[in-house]
Order: structure tokens, then C-alpha cells, then sequence
């Protein structure tokens, strides 16, 4: 039988680092290198200014389109946004040179835009719907723009001309993208909540940027936030608001932001006559009672729309020869106030609607008497046809459709497709007839075999009505 060696006792220095170890708190979590986590820190920042300007490019477009109409405004937006983001990268050197934190400056001016707003709004009509967007960009907008690019590219530059290609090329797509998104996002919830309206919009991103760049300069925005919580007409009904409208013989009597712009229905009391407006455009009106020289049209029960040609588009039902349903029905796409709706079910006419916006389905009935026998589809009148036209032999035959989406000074692209008519064309019967409000001459799907009635439009503003005073005192 071998003998073994004895044991070895551990030194004193040993068993003193084997204590030591034995009072260290043991942990089953793995060692984080917390070095690198802080050093996306400055990353993330710079994606949230960039974000945050690309929101604001659309809250801006949104405060535009009830005074200068989305069509205008957008103009040259885009050109000069993309100009703006890239001179901030090719000047940031000598920028950098000036003293200031120039982050600092972005939450004061976001916040004092609906004030800046409020003003800046009462030469409208002097600049006009071309030079006033970009003037009112220029003071609003543009700034905040050039101020966060800046941020952003402080963040994630190289301090070389030829490096910073990279984050300037990688920024541009973040931004980029944020842009095509977020109207997307936002655009079927405005006028869901305070903070999702053109006002509260703007105080929500003012938020943000505090949040991104705190400085003591956020007290000076007190007197901004006072202002649009009691006296900014852009942001709440004010008595400031009727009464500069007074002026001009109008009075507001409803109005609500919505998905597709501002609504308003506004009432002239020397003349006598109702509007509904979306942002600039008027979507339809009547006469509450006739004007001096037609007192013998007052008939009852019935208000003479302030445009003829939704009496001529209610004339679908006079073709002849007729369909031949005896029962016919009619589907109508877009409502506006519901003239030529409403008198195709005063007719008898089973009638459907198809209206996007919520807010103009809900005043049509309230302000305007859209009789109430009808079944009505709050959507996209593009996803309802495809729906339709895919049920096969269940889906429902129109022997009238009325398209009338005009709005705005045009037509919405997506409704004038080849493959919208086909489906049209799939949900009327044989011998029905459709007609359609364009600015066009004729329809973009002129090849598909359907008998028009083609109603063309003109667009014509007036930069008076435009600036009003529904945002301005």
C-alpha cells in the first residue's frame, strides 16, 4: 500500500483572498459592460431629434392647410426641407465655432409657433397661398428644422468632410422614413384627443425637445403656453374668434379637426346661407333662407344648395332611359353636406354612403338635415369597393353611383384608378349609370366600359375666405 504525500496548507495570503471572495454578494445576472450602452446614448438622441423635426415637418403642413389649402402648401416644401438638411451638415463647422447651445433654442420656438401662428396668419391674403407658406414656414417651421438637423449632427459626426458622409447619409433616411410614416400613423387619430389636434400637437413636441435639451430657457415659454390655453383661437373656441368673424357677416358654429383636415360650418347671417369647410376648401352649403329677389323659392322642407352642381349630379336618376330596377338603388361617394343624397332618398332611392371623415358624416346630419333612411360606411371609399367588387354574386348592384370627392382645389389620385373603376364597375348594375366630379377632362379609366356622366370642376380660391379668422383673432 503506496503512502500519499500530505496535504499542503494554503499560506496565510491565500486563505486571507479566499475570505475575501467568500464575503462578495454572489449574483446569477451576467456582467453588463455598461460602457457601451452609454455610448448609444448620443445615437438615440439623435434619432429622437430627428423624429421629432420629422413630425413637425407634418404638424406644420397640418396648421397650413386651413388657411393656404394642403395642395399649396406642400408646394415647395419638400425642396426646401432637403435643402435645409443638407446645408446644416455642410455648415456645421463654422456653426459650431458660435458660443450658444443652439438645442436649447428648439423647445421655446416649437412652443411659441401656435402664437407665432395666430399672427403671422392675418396677412394671408396679402402674401397669398404661394409666397405665404414658405414666409410662414420661414419663421415657424424651417428654424426648428435647422436647429435639430444641427443637434443630431453633433451627435453622430466624425469632424471630417468626407466621414461624415456616412451619419449625414444615415440620418437623411431616418428622417426620411419618419417622414412617409408618420402622417400614416397619425392621420386617422386627429381630433381623437387635445393632444392630437394642430395645437396640441405642437405642445406635445415642445415637450419632446424639452426633454431632449432642458435648459432655463423653458420659462420663457410660460407666457406662450398661457396664451394658447386661454386666447389662441387655434387652439380653443375663444369669443375673440365670432367676433372678428362678425366683421365679415360670419359667425362659426361648429368645428372639430379630423382626419381629413379642419371642419368647420360657418354661417353668413346677412346673406343667409350655411357652409361646411374642410381646411380652405367649402365642401357644400344652402341657403337658410332664399336671398332678396328669390323670396317665391322658399318652398318647404327643401334649402337650395349654394352650388349647382350637386343639383346636376342628383340628376343620375332622370337619365333615360332609366334602369330598370324598379326599386333602384344608389350608392354615393362622398358626401360633403348630403345634397345629392339626401334628394336621391327623398326620391325613394335606397341610398349608401361612403364618407371618410367622421366629423363631416356627423355636421351633414346635425347642421345640414341628411335625411337619416340610409346606411352609411365611415371608410375609405377604396377599400369599400374592393370589398364590394370581391363578394362575387352576394355583392350588392347600384343602378346610380355618384363619385364626388373633389375637395381641396383636386381629386384624390387613389380614387381614379384603373382598378377602383373596375370595380365600380362590378358593383353596378348592367344598366346603371355613374357620375363623377372631377378636375379632370376625362376619366384616367376611360378604358373600362362603364356610361359616364363626366361633371368637370374648376378650382377657384379665395384668399379672403381663406384667412377668414378661424385661426386668427
Amino acid at each position: 500500500m503506496s503512502s500519499q504525500p500530505p496535504l499542503q496548507r494554503p499560506s496565510d495570503k491565500e486563505l486571507r483572498e479566499m475570505a475575501r471572495r467568500a464575503q462578495k454578494p454572489r449574483s446569477s445576472l451576467p456582467n453588463i459592460d455598461f460602457s457601451a450602452v452609454l455610448q448609444m446614448v448620443p445615437l438615440l438622441r439623435a434619432g429622437l431629434f430627428l423624429i421629432a423635426a420629422a413630425t413637425a415637418s407634418y404638424v406644420s403642413q397640418l396648421s397650413l392647410s386651413p388657411v393656404y389649402g394642403e395642395i399649396p402648401s406642400a408646394l415647395y416644401h419638400d425642396r426646401i426641407v432637403t435643402g435645409i438638411f443638407f446645408s446644416v451638415w455642410i455648415l456645421k463647422g463654422l456653426i459650431k465655432k458660435l458660443p450658444w447651445k443652439f438645442s436649447a433654442f428648439i423647445p421655446v420656438l416649437v412652443l411659441y409657433t401656435p402664437q407665432l401662428l395666430n399672427y403671422i396668419f392675418r396677412y394671408s391674403t396679402e402674401w397669398g397661398p404661394v409666397k405665404g407658406p414658405i414666409i410662414t414656414e420661414g419663421v415657424t417651421y424651417y428654424p426648428v428644422l435647422f436647429l435639430s438637423v444641427y443637434a443630431a449632427a453633433t451627435l453622430t459626426e466624425f469632424n471630417h468632410i468626407l466621414f461624415d458622409a456616412v451619419p449625414a447619409g444615415i440620418s437623411y433616411a431616418v428622417f426620411s422614413i419618419a417622414r412617409s410614416t408618420i402622417p400614416d400613423l397619425l392621420r386617422n387619430h386627429i381630433g381623437a384627443s387635445w393632444a392630437l389636434t394642430r395645437c396640441g400637437l405642437h405642445h406635445v413636441l415642445g415637450g419632446v425637445y424639452a426633454v431632449l435639451s432642458p435648459s432655463l430657457l423653458l420659462a420663457s415659454t410660460i407666457a406662450a403656453i398661457f396664451h394658447s390655453a386661454n386666447y389662441n383661437p387655434m387652439c380653443g373656441w375663444t369669443s375673440a374668434l365670432n367676433e372678428t368673424l362678425s366683421a365679415s357677416n360670419h359667425t362659426i358654429i361648429a368645428r372639430h379637426e379630423s382626419n381629413t383636415g379642419y371642419i368647420s360650418v360657418l354661417e353668413n347671417f346677412n346673406s343667409g346661407y350655411r357652409v361646411l369647410r374642410c381646411d380652405h376648401s367649402l365642401l357644400g352649403g344652402e341657403w337658410q333662407h332664399p336671398p332678396a329677389g328669390f323670396e317665391h323659392m322658399n318652398y318647404a322642407g327643401f334649402k337650395e344648395p349654394i352650388y349647382a352642381i350637386f343639383v346636376i349630379m342628383e340628376a343620375v336618376r332622370l337619365i333615360d332611359p332609366a334602369p330598370k330596377n324598379p326599386k333602384p338603388r344608389a350608392l354615393a361617394i362622398g358626401l360633403g353636406i348630403g345634397t345629392s343624397a339626401d334628394a336621391l332618398i327623398k326620391h325613394g332611392v335606397e341610398t349608401d354612403i361612403v364618407e371618410l371623415d367622421p366629423v363631416v358624416y356627423r355636421y351633414s346630419k346635425e347642421y345640414f338635415g341628411l335625411a337619416p333612411n340610409h346606411t352609411a360606411y365611415i371608410e375609405d371609399a377604396v377599400g369599400f369597393v374592393k370589398r364590394e367588387a370581391a363578394k362575387g354574386v352576394e355583392r350588392k348592384k347600384y343602378d346610380y353611383i355618384l363619385h364626388d370627392v373633389f375637395t381641396g382645389g383636386a381629386v384624390p389620385a387613389s380614387l381614379f384608378t384603373l382598378e377602383v373603376f373596375e370595380g365600380l364597375k362590378k358593383i353596378m348594375s348592367s344598366d346603371g349609370i355613374i357620375a363623377i366630379v372631377s378636375t379632370l377632362s376625362y376619366p384616367s379609366a376611360s378604358g373600362i366600359d362603364l356610361p359616364f356622366i363626366f361633371i368637370p370642376v374648376q378650382w377657384h380660391c379665395s384668399c379672403a375666405l381663406m384667412s377668414e379668422g378661424v385661426f386668427h383673432e
